[in-house]
């Protein structure tokens, strides 16, 4: 007869962080075992745990049924003890958040295991497969190499939804990359690298630029979308690697074959919020590093979700009034913002940071402006508050942007500027340009200087897209409706009479009559290219002719 398993004693209790993490904890041990904490005995420390990036805590609000039963029943000691075993059983966690740490729960997921651990391991076996044959078909990795490098140093340092350092994966940083971008700092990486399909998915980016020929744009799409349709998207395999990977896919509209437009954007935001992204985690709980990482991800789907909301009209998918995460630091990841810090270190988040800001600005205009009510339902006071928050923020824009200390992003500037055109359109649309009548209860309006602000960058707005910008319209899907708001904006002009915007105009015409014929939309995108070259054509003004329509402020 086989005898009764012998019951495990629970001699100590793991620290918060091991617990949260569902890793072995080796606190309290010998201080000299210098091993790599891994998720299991005998992981490979160096290896690709993907594993590891599932494994981030889930989120219950300060509504769900684990909150109100330890909220509202009448504890005794025996019933408190009941509610801290189940909670341990669990793996339900309180008191993790820095602001209002009563008014939600982390609770801790376990590790993958059979049907989910064989997709992902399926999936990363696929994508070292497609990478492989796509050297093959290209003929070098050099190709690769290049477009990896152009996204660090063009794309990347504006919008890091995955950081220069992260998109190394596993490869060891070169000395070429130290010089450009500084010392390797392994806390301002994930704890494990990101999956395999990361590099295709950086090198598709560049890729959509029309300096690349047609057939390596094509095949380095065709190789994206094979290991992307082997991943298990399903909204419980949400992750922070899966956050950046949908983040990085809405950049363009051609990199994900499936569809439809904002379906990445809708499943980043989704997964951010079952991650607790949203909320302010208590550094007890987890690093530093890796709070600044999330909240920096947390920033880029407020940017991704806010755009995208405006270019399609829709309702956005982040109410941030359930949010009290702060916005993303400006400093690397490692860097506890606040403190004492070396005076050499470079801000090289500021830019996500203010993109950050602009997209809150964004999001409450929108709200403001947008909803089928118009203004009807907007308060005067809304409007004023929404203009001291801009002046200020526009007040403290800064000159230059570094990335590294031998590195800047001198485009950083006209794209915020192109986006801050948009912006300004869609606040300023119902009192300069209104299609319903403004309600008498609203007695605010918007200053001359807004008009004036408005009109100039979207003037330097169009130069820049006949140079250096096309490289950034080409890849980057966000910016074609600010663009289309900057010829509005000079089609408004042009109607009475100013010969500059009406050049402006028919340059700006132009720039997307370039883009549209070095690229081809995919299908399931609303306007097809040769569609949305129709519609700006239809904003040019007949020579001698003055519109009828548009106010123009005094």
């Amino acid at each position: 007869m086989r005898e009764p398993a012998t019951k495990r004693l629970r001699t100590k209790r793991a620290c918060d962080y091991c617990r949260l993490h569902r890793i072995r904890c080796e606190f309290g041990t010998d201080q000299d075992d210098k091993r790599q904490r891994t998720i299991t005995k005998d992981a490979d420390p160096h290896g690709e745990l993907q594993s590891f990036q599932g494994i981030e805590p889930g989120y219950l609000g300060p509504s769900s049924v684990t909150q109100q039963v330890h909220d509202h029943c009448y504890l005794s000691e025996s019933t408190e003890r009941k509610i801290k075993r189940l909670e341990d059983r669990l793996d339900i966690y309180h008191d993790a958040f820095e602001k209002n740490h009563d008014r939600g729960r982390l609770v801790g997921r376990p590790p993958d295991i059979g049907e989910t651990a064989r997709r992902r391991a399926v999936a990363a076996a696929t994508a070292i497969r497609v990478q492989e044959g796509l050297i093959e078909k290209l003929g070098t990795e050099a190709i690769l190499n290049d477009l990896m490098s152009s996204c660090q140093r063009s794309f990347l340092p504006l919008f890091p939804a995955v950081s220069v350092h992260e998109s190394l994966g596993r490869r060891i940083p070169t000395p070429e990359f130290e010089a450009i971008f500084g010392n390797f700092h392994i806390n301002s990486t994930p704890p494990t690298s990101l999956p395999q399909v990361f590099r295709l998915l950086i090198c598709a980016i560049p890729a959509a630029s029309r300096g690349v020929p047609v057939h390596i744009r094509e095949s380095i799409f065709s190789a994206l979308n094979s290991a992307l349709d082997s991943m298990d998207f399903s909204m419980g395999m949400a992750s922070l690697s899966n956050v950046q990977m949908h983040l990085l896919m809405s950049v363009n509209d051609g990199l994900w074959k499936r569809g439809p437009m904002g379906r990445a954007v809708y499943a980043a935001t989704r997964m951010a919020t079952g991650l607790a992204l949203h909320r302010s985690v208590s550094r007890q709980a987890i690093p530093i590093a890796q709070i600044n990482r999330r909240a920096r991800i947390w920033g880029a789907c407020i940017i991704a979700d806010r755009w995208m909301t405006l270019r399609l009209g829709q309702m956005p998918s982040i109410d941030l009034s359930y949010a009290d995460a702060p916005f993303p630091s400006h400093l690397p990841d490692h860097i506890l913002d606040g403190t004492n810090y070396p005076l050499d270190t470079i801000p090289c988040f500021r830019f996500h940071q203010e993109m950050t800001k602009l997209a809150d600005l964004l999001g409450r205009a929108y709200r403001l402006s947008c909803s089928p009510y118009g203004l009807n339902r907007s308060e005067g006071y809304s409007h004023f508050l929404w203009q001291i928050d801009y002046l200020e923020w526009r007040a403290q824009i800064p000159q230059n942007w570094p990335y590294s200390a031998h590195i800047d992003t001198p485009q950083a500037t006209p794209i915020l500027n192109l986006l801050t055109v948009a912006v300004l359109y869609t606040f300023i649309q119902p009192f300069y340009w209104p299609t319903q009548p403004i309600p008498e209860n609203v007695t605010y309006r918007p200053p001359d200087a807004f008009w004036d602000s408005i009109l100039t960058m979207a003037g330097e707005s169009i130069e820049w897209m006949c140079g250096a910008g096309s490289f950034y319209f080409d890849i980057w899907s966000t910016l074609l409706h600010p663009f289309i708001c900057c010829l509005v904006v000079q089609a408004k002009a042009a109607q009475k009479g100013s010969f500059t915007s009406g050049l402006l105009l028919d340059r700006g015409i132009q720039v997307i009559c370039e883009w549209a014929k070095h690229g081809e939309s995919p299908p399931f995108v609303t306007y097809q290219r040769a569609d949305i070259v129709e519609m700006v054509q239809a904003l040019k003004v007949e020579e001698g002719i003055e519109a009828a329509q548009g106010i123009i402020p005094l």
